[in-house]
């Protein structure tokens, strides 16, 4: 939706701009006449691409002190779009060959971002605009993964973004449950029988990265909550 439809400029903010998906989205964006935000755990992973096109702010999803620092600055920025990106979850090798360690870390975790979704939305609630909130997310939760962990707070998360659209009708929820999306950081490290495997399981027709963007804004654009997956051309 253009600018003159919504009659002001836009504010998009996306929660993990390091993530292999936001170049699409930002051209997207940038086209729409967005002024765009974005968040990043390392300054070092954000391209240089992206300066001129993103204002950017340090977050760290497992430092609860970072968590509160955005959120002072998210009650004075008035957006109207989010779209979260935070994608794999890190557990060090040491940690996994301790469950109970495992547990008490995907639980900081899952608790520290379902906190900061909690700050956004109530942000989002008392502008007085049309608002979107979306969760691009994996069939990890669906049909498990190599990593259950990773499977995990998938599934946690996807649940949680599912029941705010009942909570908050008002605000325009979308949950995007993609296949593997081809170019993206997942496809290049996966290996050459996995890649093949969700080539398959998509009739040989994988998402492309170059797409994501248009197809996201196509959702916002909708303005109705829903819940997509993306399987590429097919979807």
């Amino acid at each position: 939706m253009s600018e003159s439809q919504h009659g002001s400029k836009r504010n998009l903010l996306i929660l993990g701009v390091t993530s292999s998906l936001a170049p699409s989205i930002l051209r997207s964006a940038k086209a729409r006449g967005y002024n765009i935000y974005g968040t990043y755990r390392n300054r070092i992973n954000v391209s240089p691409d992206f300066e001129d096109l993103v204002t950017l702010h340090e977050l760290d999803i497992s430092s609860e002190a970072s968590i509160s620092s955005f959120a002072s600055f998210i009650q004075t920025a008035q957006f109207d779009t989010v779209v979260s990106l935070i994608g794999k979850t890190f557990i060090d090798k040491n940690i996994h060959a301790k469950s109970a360690s495992v547990v008490l870390y995907l639980n900081s975790y899952i608790t520290n971002l379902i906190c900061l979704f909690d700050k956004i939305i109530s942000s989002l609630e008392n502008t007085q605009k049309k608002c979107s909130f979306t969760y691009v997310s994996s069939r990890a939760a669906i049909y498990g993964s190599f990593d259950p962990y990773y499977a995990a707070t998938k599934s946690a998360l996807q649940a949680y973004v599912t029941s705010l659209s009942s909570k908050y009708p008002q605000i325009t929820f979308h949950l995007i449950i993609s296949g593997l999306i081809e170019e993206s950081t997942m496809f290049r490290e996966m290996d050459l029988v996995n890649v093949e495997n969700h080539r398959s399981r998509a009739e040989n027709q994988l998402a492309h990265i170059n797409d994501f963007g248009n197809f996201l804004f196509s959702a916002i654009e909708s303005e109705k909550s829903e819940l997509i997956h993306w399987f590429g051309k097919n979807y």
